[in-house]
């Protein structure tokens, strides 16, 4: 064989080799761009319909507290003038918020928030115009995303109701919001409300309860809306939602409206757990569902009016010896009672938790005075949290309440001896509960061994 022949072999080899070496690169680096992809697809798994994650974070990281909510207000404000939503003030300085032209014979809905927090930590970061540093995490039980701030409460209660009243005007054409001040000190934006202002609004959807399969039916006796309303318009969009626990709860600014407009609304949970407390955390798919929720409840009830003349709900008739019964005589409470539950708790926290007093810090104490009692305002049992690094105990702070009463004489006024009792006889029913619950584990019969216990009834 001659060299002419042998460099040809050799030539044909070194061609073999270089066509196997560049298919094992081509190969490689196929695998190469497969698995980046796979990686890029893990990366983010957050899906969302009604919220944009990036305004998410924009306006959970705005600090506010009570008497100190000037750089929510300014971002609104801001936020108003890009977007061409009118925006006006009252002599208070609440703000609110107008998108569109009504036809004739047509009423906007109405979105509502508070601009404030109890989360004292947060005011150095507004007086020092810093944004708070919000964190994220996925939590392990519900591999849902939570966001949160280290060593404070983000604020959730109320920042998740203003984000998703702004995000609304992103879906509604003709849409009007209401954002007070001061609601965590007694309500006092909204009870300086404009209430011309309501004239053409024909619905007001709260946002202002934590959890998100919770909402109120009434707020401090007040009734938001009738069983036929609800029946209507609201049972079968809320349940579709997720959204099946209606409670009597405590004060909010929707109770002011209703007192005021006779304008029937609506105080929905909005996606924010552990609220009042130092580990306060939103849930970012929860808020989105709250939006997505409020936003089929528009298209449903649409630009029509809806008014119910305001009464107690409940009725207090003084007995013969001389003490007041609640009468349970009207069929909407009786009706929207099944609809509670058996705790103020499930599904996640409700305000604040049990926590230690020493793990609130010098600020908590400072704001709220000394004596005061954190952790049983309208609660239940402990809950779990869904968080995959802390375990707490639910339950409601109680709010200090303002009394109109002649303290000199020792009376007290029917709003103030309603509070006590409706407070006495939850607390009541969560014993009942948790007592129930403990002999369903031993095997005890409880209407035997225990239900003659709960048969008092207080009385003054």
């Amino acid at each position: 064989m001659n060299n002419n022949s042998n460099q040809e072999i050799t030539n044909n080899k070194l061609e073999e080799k270089k066509e196997i070496v560049k298919v094992e690169t081509t190969e490689v680096a196929k695998t190469e761009t497969k698995t980046e992809t796979k990686v890029e697809e893990k990366k983010d798994e957050l899906t969302l319909t009604h919220l944009d994650k990036d305004f998410i974070y924009e306006v959970m990281s705005i600090p506010t507290v009570s008497s100190a909510e000037y750089r929510l207000v300014t971002f609104i404000v801001l936020w108003a003038r890009r977007n061409g939503i009118k925006y006006e003030f009252d002599s208070y300085g609440n703000v609110y918020l107008t998108k569109g032209e009504l036809a004739e014979g047509e009423f906007y809905p109405c979105v509502t928030a508070h601009l404030d927090s109890v989360q004292q930590k947060q005011k150095p970061y507004a007086q020092a115009g810093f944004n708070l540093p919000v964190k994220t995490r996925i939590s392990t039980v519900s591999k849902k995303h939570e966001i949160y701030v280290e060593g404070m409460g983000i604020g959730g209660d109320d920042k998740a109701g203003v984000l998703i009243g702004l995000s609304m005007f992103n879906h509604v054409d003709k849409l009007k919001a209401a954002f007070f001040l001061e609601e965590e000190i007694g309500c006092k934006g909204s009870e300086h409300m404009n209430v011309e202002w309501f004239n053409n609004v024909g619905y007001v959807i709260g946002y202002d309860s934590p959890d998100l399969n919770r909402a109120a039916w009434a707020c401090s006796g007040t009734k938001l809306f009738s069983k036929a309303f609800f029946d209507t318009y609201m049972k079968d969009v809320c349940a579709e939602h997720g959204l099946t626990r209606f409670l009597s709860e405590p004060f909010t600014d929707v109770k002011t409206i209703r007192e005021k407009t006779n304008i029937i609304c609506m105080n929905f949970g909005t996606g924010y757990y552990g609220a009042h407390g130092p580990t306060e955390y939103c849930v970012l798919e929860d808020m989105d569902n709250a939006c997505r929720m409020g936003h089929a409840l528009i298209e449903k009830i649409g630009n029509t009016e809806h008014k119910l003349t305001h009464k107690s709900s409940y009725n207090w008739v003084k007995t013969a010896s001389g003490s007041y019964s609640r009468q349970d005589d009207d069929e909407d409470e009786k009706y929207f009672k099944t609809l509670s539950g058996t705790t103020y708790t499930q599904g996640g926290s409700t305000y604040g938790g049990r926590y230690n007093r020493e793990d609130w810090g010098d600020e908590y104490e400072d704001y709220w005075g000394r004596d005061y009692a954190y952790g049983s305002y309208g609660s239940s049992g402990s809950t779990k949290s869904t968080t995959s690094s802390t375990t707490t105990s639910s339950t409601t702070t109680t709010t200090k309440k303002e009394t109109t009463s002649d303290e000199s004489n020792g009376t007290v006024d029917v709003e103030t001896l309603r509070y006590i009792t409706d407070k006495y006889e939850q607390y009541i029913d969560n014993i009942k509960g948790d007592i129930k619950k403990k002999c369903e584990e031993m095997g005890l019969n409880f209407e035997i061994n225990f239900a003659s216990f709960f048969k008092n009834k207080i009385s003054f």
